[in-house]
């Protein structure tokens, strides 16, 4: 089966961990078709030393679409999905690293389940090498238990995905306005279209946390609350949450964001993740 690798890359990422994250992908069981890589805005010169390397290794397989500023990552791949030429497209993010059979198990699961539209998987997050943390970030597996969830937390692990193209598409595809929320406002329009969801209970992904401070306080403070309550009052309007459940979302959610970031790194560590 066919299948494209959609991922976006803006200047302040680090070319060392783009490269290992392009030969995860280039070291699969099962390669690609294509691998379409979305510049959010111009590169520091490191960054594109390696796009060049890659692109011009093997130029048939790799497609980059050059974005004059950047927009944010929903923006990116708004615009990069209408440059994927196949219906399955694999999510990947810059910095990530996938295991060696992460495409082959994904490709196998929604060829035999034509009705999923969405296929993702648990996550290990890690700092310097996969393994160094052993924290699992475990997600829902049933279409049903993914609903439920949906409700208070993004049921998908978002680098992890393998989507079709034509759902995502009529579901209206990411919207870059919902800024920080761009997939998980995605995941639930899906949903509410009729789409099945889908996570494969084992890990396929080892997501780069880095400095797990430092990306509490980035989703932290009153700026970061405002794009909250615009995505929840988004998804409410929708008709996805009732009352009682916005209720639900605003006190459990919300406070979070002004807790200092080492108390809101605990709770995650002990309540939402899983040592392997």
């Amino acid at each position: 089966m066919e299948f494209s690798v959609l991922m976006s890359i803006y200047f302040r990422e680090n070319p060392v961990f783009f490269q290992e994250a392009l030969k995860s992908i280039m070291d699969q069981s099962v390669r690609p078709t294509e691998i379409v890589i979305v510049k959010d805005g111009p590169l520091t010169t490191e960054l594109d030393v390696v796009l060049e390397r890659v692109t011009q290794s093997q130029p048939d397989l790799f497609k980059v679409v050059s974005l004059p500023t950047n927009k944010g990552l929903g923006n990116a791949l708004h615009v990069g999905i209408s440059h994927c030429r196949c219906d399955i497209i694999a999510r990947m993010d810059s910095d990530d690293i996938a295991t060696r059979d992460r495409f082959e198990k994904q490709l196998s699961y929604l060829m035999s389940h034509p009705e999923v539209a969405v296929l993702g998987s648990n996550i290990e997050e890690f700092n310097g090498v996969p393994g160094d943390l052993g924290i699992v970030r475990l997600m829902p597996s049933s279409n049903d238990e993914i609903i439920k969830f949906s409700k208070l937390r993004n049921p998908m692990n978002h680098p992890s995905v393998m989507y079709r193209k034509s759902a995502v598409l009529e579901s209206g595809s990411y919207n870059p306005e919902l800024l920080y929320f761009e997939d998980y406002s995605l995941f639930v329009k899906m949903l509410n279209k009729g789409f099945k969801l889908h996570n494969l209970p084992e890990t396929l992904l080892y997501f780069r946390v880095g400095n797990g401070i430092e990306t509490i306080k980035r989703r932290s403070g009153i700026m970061y609350i405002r794009h909250e309550l615009k995505f929840v009052t988004y998804i409410y309007n929708l008709g996805h949450l009732s009352n009682t459940e916005l209720l639900k979302y605003l006190i459990i959610r919300i406070p979070v964001r002004i807790l200092p970031a080492k108390v809101v790194l605990l709770f995650y560590n002990v309540f939402l993740r899983k040592k392997s």
